[in-house]
């Protein structure tokens, strides 16, 4: 079965999909406190707001886009079609989108087999977009 999300706008960069957040440590659900009984903090990377909003628009319109009653089994080919207003490297567009599918979709994106079939620059960012094509056809690869 094969199907088929647009993405509109220019996706994220991996690049600058992330920035250093502190964020409390938790263990068991529960937070580690200091010697002083003040939470313990450290620095990780966490999504930048434009890098979420895009995450959680893929998420969304992939969920929306999936086949009633389709259950993926082993590897799924992913093909990106990707219309840029900027130029970016294809792995650092796509990274987040890929992310965002696997959770929508419920399967691990290890199983993915993703490709790049098309990139396009020079768009305006009204036109830009990234088309996802999943295909779990074995006859197609």
């Amino acid at each position: 079965m094969q199907w088929s999300v647009t993405i509109p706008g220019q996706p994220v960069s991996w690049d600058a999909a992330y920035r250093t957040g502190r964020m409390p440590v938790k263990r068991g659900g529960r937070l580690v406190l200091n010697e002083d009984l003040t939470p313990r903090y450290i620095n990780r990377p966490v999504l930048t707001e434009d890098a979420r909003v895009w995450k959680e628009t893929v998420f969304t319109l992939a969920r929306l886009a999936k086949p009633s009653g389709w259950k993926p089994e082993g590897q799924i080919r992913v093909l990106f079609d990707l219309r840029l207003a900027d130029d970016m490297d294809d792995d650092n567009a796509c990274k987040l989108a890929r992310d965002a599918l696997a959770e929508a979709i419920g399967h691990d994106d290890r199983h993915f087999l993703a490709c790049t079939r098309s990139k396009t620059v020079g768009r305006s960012l009204y036109a830009a977009c990234v088309i996802i094509t999943v295909d779990t056809d074995p006859h197609h690869w």
